[in-house]
């Protein structure tokens, strides 16, 4: 794993990363499970020479209820937001220098979790 590798585990955490050119980012959730209570959160800055940053999970799945309530993903592309739940992964682009992404679980039951 390199500096720009998130692993989410219970509790909250904030990682600051800035991305170079060609760089790959991870961002994943701990263990078999994901723990309860989390709130985990990354927000990425990509230098001047990068053109744009591309966001896909091999692994996605989380426990919702309808209008993602529950266990979700939440993508921050500049200003734009977007919640993925269940098994509705992300698969986005984005040329917003900042952007972030936030893992939130409640207390209830837990799902496979995130590998993105």
């Amino acid at each position: 794993g390199s500096s720009s590798d998130v692993v989410c585990e219970e509790g909250k955490m904030t990682k600051e990363i800035t991305l170079g050119p060609g760089e790959s980012f991870s961002f994943s959730t701990a263990g078999a499970q994901y723990a309860p209570k989390q709130k985990c959160i990354a927000k990425y800055k990509m230098s001047k020479e990068c053109k744009e940053a591309k966001i896909s999970c091999s692994k996605f799945n989380t426990i919702a209820y309808s209008q993602c309530k529950g266990d979700f993903l939440l993508v921050k592309l500049g200003k734009q937001k977007t919640k993925y739940c269940g098994t509705d992964a992300p698969d986005v682009s984005t040329k917003s220098r900042k952007f972030q992404l936030q893992f939130s679980s409640d207390k209830k039951k837990a799902g496979a979790g995130v590998e993105c």
